[in-house]
C-alpha cells in the first residue's frame, strides 16, 4: 500500500458555523419571494431536471441507474477512460468501507504517464487498502478525523464593504432577534459570496453554497442575506443597511443517496452585488467555464483566507464523505480535488465555502464547498450553473484555458 502526504485535520465544508434565525422583512431594491420551503433535489450531472430560479420546485428522487458524469480527458491515447470505468465500478463499494472517506483519480506519482487511484483513510488503525484495483495502482492519504463541513464560530472581523459588494467576500443570512428550528442556538456564522450570475432575461443572483445561504435545507425562501456576515459583525440583529439580497433557491441534500453539489442562489441587483473581487483578488471572472484537468493551476477569493493561488487540481471524479451537516454526513460524487502547494498556507479555510475557483486566466472551474488541511473540494461550476439555468456575469474569455493532451499529467476534462 502506497502512502502520500499525511493530512492532519478533518475535511469540512468551508462555510458556516451555526444555523439560522427567522425573520422575513422586506429589503430595499430586492423583492422578497414568499416564505415557503423549497429546493432542488441534487440530481446527477447532465440531468434534464434543471429548473428556473424562483420556481416552486418539487423534490424528485435521483433517477435509478443514471450513469455518472466522467470528469477527465477525451483522448484516445490516454488510459483515463479505462481507469474511470474501473473507478465507477468500485467507488460505491469503496466509499461504504469502514475507514474510507474518499476515492478519486490522480496522476500516478511514480509514473506520470499513467493514472492511479487515491484513497483517503481514517480511524485507528486505518483500514488495509489494496496496492492495486483491477491493475490500477492505489495511493493512500491518512485523514485522522475524516472530512467535515467547514464551519466557523465568530471568526476574525471582516469589514463592511461599499455597495455593490465585491464577490469573494463575507455573507450570511440576516440574524433576527428570535430563533427558530433552523438556528435553535441563535449562533452566528460566515460564508463566501462566490460570484454574480444572471438568467436569460437579465435578472441577477448571487451564488454560494446551500450550507451558507440555505443553512443546509433549513432556511426559508425570502430570508435576507447580509454583508458582512453575522459572524463578522459581532452578531447584531441584522441591520437594514447590511442586506444585499434574499435567499431564493437551493439544491436539496439527500442523506440516503449520493449528492452532486452543495449550492444555493439569492436574488439581488447590480447595485448591491458587483461581479469582481476586491482589488487584492483576481478581478472579474470570465463568463465561460472551462473543464478541470490534473495539474491545472488555480486561484480563488474567499472570506477567510482571502486571495490564494498556491494550488492545483490534484484529482478528478472524487467520491467523498463530508461531515458537519445538521443531518450527519453526506456522500458527494464527481467532485474536483485541489491541493495546496507544499510549504504554503492553505488554499482555503473555514468560512471560504461558496468561493468561486478559477484558473490563472480567470476562467471559472468549480464552486468550493469542503476541505481539510491543504485539501479543497469543489463542484464543477458548469454543472451548478446548468442546474439553475444561469450564466456567470463576467468578462469575455481571453484564453479558453485548454490543456495539452499529453504533457506533464495535464489532461483536459470532460
Amino acid at each position: 500500500m502506497r502512502h502520500l502526504r499525511w493530512v492532519s485535520a478533518a475535511l469540512v465544508v468551508f462555510g458556516l458555523s451555526t444555523w439560522l434565525l427567522s425573520g422575513l422583512a422586506e429589503q430595499a431594491s430586492v423583492a422578497a419571494p414568499p416564505a415557503v420551503k423549497g429546493g432542488l433535489q441534487a440530481t446527477p450531472p447532465n440531468s434534464a431536471n434543471a429548473t428556473t430560479p424562483g420556481a416552486n420546485v418539487p423534490d424528485p428522487r435521483i433517477p435509478a441507474g443514471r450513469a455518472p458524469i466522467v470528469i477527465g480527458p477525451d483522448n484516445p491515447n490516454s488510459d483515463f477512460k479505462t481507469v474511470a470505468a474501473i473507478h465507477s465500478k468500485h467507488k460505491l463499494q469503496m466509499i461504504k468501507s469502514k475507514g474510507i472517506s474518499g476515492f478519486g483519480i490522480i496522476k500516478d506519482p511514480e509514473n506520470k504517464a499513467n493514472f492511479a487511484f487515491r484513497v483517503y483513510t481514517s480511524g485507528n488503525p486505518p483500514p488495509v487498502v489494496p496496492e492495486k484495483i483491477d491493475g490500477v495502482s492505489v495511493y493512500t492519504r491518512y485523514v485522522p478525523r475524516g472530512f467535515e463541513a467547514y464551519q466557523t464560530l465568530l471568526p476574525v472581523q471582516q469589514r463592511r464593504l461599499p455597495r455593490p459588494v465585491p464577490i469573494g467576500t463575507s455573507i450570511s443570512i440576516v440574524l433576527e432577534d428570535t430563533v427558530d428550528a433552523a438556528n435553535p442556538a441563535g449562533q452566528c456564522y460566515s460564508g463566501t459570496l462566490g460570484c454574480r450570475v444572471r438568467d436569460s432575461v437579465n435578472n441577477f443572483y448571487g451564488l454560494s453554497n446551500n450550507h451558507v445561504l440555505g443553512l443546509s435545507d433549513r432556511a426559508l425562501l425570502g430570508h435576507r442575506v447580509s454583508q458582512p456576515s453575522s459572524g463578522d459583525s459581532g452578531c447584531p440583529v441584522g441591520l437594514f443597511t447590511d442586506q444585499i439580497g434574499t435567499f431564493l433557491q437551493f439544491t436539496r441534500f439527500d442523506y440516503t443517496a449520493i449528492n452532486f453539489q452543495d449550492s444555493a442562489i439569492m436574488r439581488t441587483t447590480p447595485s448591491l452585488v458587483g461581479n469582481g473581487t476586491p482589488d487584492v483578488g483576481y478581478g472579474i471572472p470570465t463568463r465561460t467555464s472551462v473543464d478541470a484537468f490534473i495539474g491545472q493551476r488555480v486561484q480563488k477569493m474567499g472570506r477567510t483566507t482571502g486571495y490564494t493561488k498556491q494550488a492545483e487540481v490534484a484529482a478528478l471524479n472524487q467520491i467523498i464523505i463530508v461531515g458537519g451537516y445538521p443531518g450527519g454526513s453526506l456522500v458527494f460524487d464527481n467532485q474536483i480535488e485541489f491541493d495546496t502547494d507544499f510549504g504554503f498556507t492553505a488554499f482555503g479555510g473555514p468560512g471560504d465555502s461558496g468561493s468561486l475557483i478559477v484558473d490563472m486566466n480567470k476562467n471559472p472551474i468549480a464552486l468550493l464547498f469542503a476541505g481539510s488541511t491543504f485539501i479543497i473540494f469543489g463542484t464543477p461550476i458548469q454543472y451548478v450553473l446548468d442546474t439553475y439555468q444561469l450564466t456567470i456575469d463576467g468578462d469575455t474569455p481571453i484564453n479558453p484555458g485548454v490543456a495539452p493532451a499529453n504533457k506533464s499529467g495535464r489532461f483536459k476534462s470532460r
